[in-house]
């Protein structure tokens, strides 16, 4: 009696066990498509030709005459992540009666300013008189050296093509949230 339960229990667990193994296990999905970190996509800093977009956000607005006329208020993109529109608070006085302006992107012209940065060393030279080969004189000069350094990752003001009075006289644009 005991030996037939173990055999039908071996028997059951030899079918069951036959039955796990027969089972191909799923391929195994694609890691490095939905993982950056396998793809190495990773960014290790901000590339050339590359803003940071929350410096635009509060970023001086000038228009043709050179007059500031407001500030980037936010930035409006498509689902895909292309910038269409930016919203400009124009008009008021610290911040009474100020409005929204929305105007498409390419409305925009940038205004990048690259830093540069001057250093003056002190060079110290010894040369000889043409009279007395033998006396040494010292010359002192200054030398200036200007090296360009790349500018900030995002522009330092905008330019617009409207007037103040036409800034004034756009409708308001409002935000639906």
């Amino acid at each position: 009696m005991m030996t037939t339960r173990f055999v039908m229990t071996s028997l059951g667990v030899i079918l069951i066990s036959a039955a796990a193994l027969a089972q191909t296990n799923p391929p195994t999905p694609n890691t490095t498509a939905a993982n950056p970190a396998a793809s190495g996509k990773f960014l290790s800093q901000v590339e050339p030709e590359k803003w940071r977009t929350f410096k635009l956000k509060g970023l001086d607005v000038y228009n043709s005459n050179n007059e500031h006329v407001g500030d980037i208020r936010e930035l409006l993109q498509d689902r895909g992540g292309k910038i269409e529109a930016v919203v400009i608070g124009v008009g008021g006085f610290l911040g009474m009666g100020e409005h929204n302006v929305a105007l498409p992107y390419d409305e925009i012209q940038w205004v990048e300013k690259g830093s540069s940065t001057t250093g003056s060393t002190t060079d110290t030279t010894r040369t000889t008189t043409p009279n007395n080969p033998n006396e040494s004189v010292r010359t002192t000069g200054t030398v200036t050296r200007t090296t360009n350094v790349p500018g900030p990752s995002y522009p330092d003001h905008a330019v617009i093509k409207i007037t103040r009075e036409q800034l004034k006289a756009a409708p308001a644009f409002n935000f639906s949230d």
